[in-house]
């Protein structure tokens, strides 16, 4: 939800004329650091790795000058989140994705190819 839903939101408002590059950098901060700390990142799962990179994400935000060079961060910065998901949603050892969306085997696409056939 935060990859996909709230940071998409961040992006569209940051291509708005309508909002400048303070306000742009101040919504990120408040969605991705609830209260100055990224205890919603840190505290979901554990995602302690998040947390750091949320901080350091937001450490550099003095140094971007443009709404071109934020929307350059944000999307370096949601690539990372989004594959960090879909390690911990997928690869993770309590494997969370295979549970709930098994992936099918090469024996169980020749069985749907025999079953089709029927």
């Amino acid at each position: 939800m935060y990859s996909s839903d709230m940071l998409d939101s961040v992006r569209r408002l940051a291509r708005d004329p309508a909002f400048n590059l303070v306000q742009v950098k101040k919504m990120f901060c408040d969605i991705s650091c609830p209260n100055g700390h990224p205890t919603l990142l840190v505290e979901y799962g554990g995602q302690k790795s998040l947390g750091e990179y949320t901080d350091r994400t937001i450490a550099v935000l003095d140094s971007v000058k443009t709404k071109e060079e934020f929307l350059e961060l944000l999307n370096a910065f949601q690539a990372y989140v989004t594959r960090l998901y879909w390690w911990f949603h997928w690869y993770f050892p309590w494997g969370i994705g295979p549970a709930v969306c098994r992936r099918l085997t090469p024996e169980d696409v020749k069985e749907i190819v025999r079953l089709s056939k029927t």
